[in-house]
């Protein structure tokens, strides 16, 4: 059904400015809402020795990321093997 698919739809993107990073993470939890979600906001350090406590944190922001988009694909591969999903030609 397309309002099931259109709920399990997020965007995921990076906010970058200098040496900080931040994603940013929309979904719609229900027709009329637009959700953004902030995840934490990361600084790089030009320190190498503070390497180690922001490369984890910086790492686990991509691994969200990463489940974002394959839970978007899995749910767009199911969406399109169900018979029940009619797709409109726009030709």
């Amino acid at each position: 059904h397309p309002n099931i698919l259109k709920k399990q739809v997020e965007i995921a993107g990076y906010a970058h400015a200098g040496l900080f990073c931040q994603v940013l993470r929309v979904n719609g939890p229900s027709p009329y809402i637009t959700r953004v979600t902030r995840l934490g906001l990361l600084s790089i350090s030009s320190y190498v020795y503070r390497f180690g406590a922001v490369a984890l944190p910086s790492l686990y922001k991509r691994y969200i990321v990463r489940k974002i988009v394959l839970s978007v694909q899995n749910a767009c591969n199911i969406a399109a093997a169900s018979p029940s999903t009619h797709c409109q030609n726009s030709s």
